[in-house]
């Protein structure tokens, strides 16, 4: 009796961990090897109106060009969004959606090489991939496809594009996104937008935005208060810039900045690849969230409960070095990035 009950008892053992196995096989989210890309997007004007609440209307008007000849659809991910409205070329066209991608029908006959705009007008409040600290600040995820859950878009790496972002969000937070900010403006007493531009290219798997009650509390454009062999990288206006925001004004971050600096120039010189985006944006945020991956296109995440900010910085630099300009395309390679 005492054999059979060991023998059953490894039996389930076996049965819970082949289960376990197949699960985790089950929720593969990494992206697909070698994904249909009918058309190739040049450009992204993104209008997003953010609210205290986190939801999110966008009006978004991409720049195409089209790849394949007599194309009868467009299709884009699009994870839980409403959809409000397609245009094509200023006419309205019918859409659906279908396994979390939009179906925007093109009712018209097409040529390879042809240019084409899409607009999409849509509202959303993401449920995945995007989260709200204790302090209010609200930040979007580099998880797998986490972006199509808040901007309907081919979510690959292999897609890329330069990009406006026009944000119109509470009066006096604060917006921290990808590229150069380009400016601030006061609409009302209870709205701001602000801009950020990138004429370098992006991909969609690391766009991502923060916004909430955050200091900008130290920048390259400040000037220096100590020595580094590479702050005359960041003179001239024209250079790129780093700039470092956190929910923790009392946060000293010099030190932070000059790490950043020094990190900056090392992987300048011994990559030989000047810094493949535009201004560095390192936002210090208290809790991680259980991220696994802290770095994207230009904008990089610390946190304070992983401890050791200057170690999580040379790490994500690097990461948008190797991570994000190489952009590894199965999730699985990120490991890869770590030990580089």
């Amino acid at each position: 009796q005492k054999m059979i009950k060991n023998l059953t008892l490894s039996l389930l053992c076996f049965v819970s961990i082949f289960a376990f196995i197949q699960d985790l096989s089950a929720q593969n989210w990494d992206y697909k090897s070698y994904p249909p890309l009918p058309f190739e997007i040049s450009h992204l004007d993104a209008e997003l109106n953010i609210n205290d609440t986190g939801s999110i209307e966008g009006d978004i008007l991409y720049l195409i060009k089209l790849k394949d000849g007599n194309l009868d659809s467009l299709v884009l991910d699009s994870r839980d969004i409403e959809i409000l409205a397609t245009v094509i070329n200023n006419e309205s066209k019918e859409f659906y959606i279908e396994n979390n991608q939009l179906v925007v029908l093109t009712d018209d006959d097409y040529e390879r090489g042809d240019e084409i705009s899409l607009r999409i007008q849509y509202r959303t409040t993401p449920d995945f991939g995007y989260y709200q600290t204790a302090k209010g600040t609200f930040f979007t995820s580099f998880l797998p496809l986490a972006t199509s859950h808040w901007l309907p878009v081919p979510d690959h790496p292999r897609v890329e594009f330069t990009s406006e972002f026009i944000f119109t969000h509470p009066a006096g937070k604060t917006v921290v996104s990808n590229g150069r900010r380009a400016s601030i403006e006061i609409e009302s007493v209870s709205e701001e937008t602000t801009t950020f531009t990138s004429n370098k290219m992006l991909s969609p798997v690391d766009i991502s935005f923060a916004m909430g009650e955050l200091n900008l509390i130290s920048s390259t454009q400040d000037g220096f208060d100590f020595q580094s062999d590479f702050s005359s990288m960041f003179e001239s206006r024209s250079d790129h810039q780093i700039h470092i925001y956190s929910e923790n004004s009392e946060l000293k971050a010099d030190q932070l900045l000059q790490s950043a600096v020094d990190a900056y120039g090392t992987l300048y010189e011994n990559l030989n690849i000047g810094y493949p985006f535009r201004d560095l944006s390192i936002v210090v945020l208290d809790d991680h969230f259980w991220e696994t991956k802290s770095y994207g296109a230009g904008i990089i995440y610390l946190y304070l409960n992983k401890g050791d900010l200057e170690a999580q910085l040379k790490r994500a630099m690097t990461g948008v070095w190797l991570g994000a300009h190489f952009r590894a395309e199965q999730w699985s390679d990120s490991d890869a990035i770590v030990a580089l």
